[in-house]
């Protein structure tokens, strides 16, 4: 099993709007990815226990990885119910959608 880190992790964010936070999240979440962690999606807004922020800050995620990491995406895994992903070492999915 892969380690679990969350995109809270990087821990320092700005306040305000405009700020670039969700930037940052998403840097690190795919950086995660490609280091070898299941990787779960949180937002900084409220510390991570609002849905609706969490599954926008997923679905940019994946957005960003399928614009710059195209060739990769038959590796990604993703869990839309736990909001996580990781990257298969096998040229395997599994869409839990």
């Amino acid at each position: 099993m892969k380690d679990i880190k969350s995109t809270l992790d990087w821990g320092v964010f700005k306040g305000g709007n405009k700020a670039g936070n969700s930037t940052r999240q998403i840097d690190l979440a795919i950086q995660l990815l490609f280091s070898g962690y299941l990787v779960e999606i949180r937002d900084f807004f409220n510390e991570g226990n609002d849905e609706e922020t969490n599954m926008y800050l997923y679905d940019k995620v994946l957005h960003r990885f399928m614009s710059e990491h195209r060739n990769d995406m038959i590796r990604l895994v993703t869990d839309r119910k736990n909001l996580s992903l990781v990257l298969n070492d096998k040229s395997v999915t599994n869409d839990n959608n």
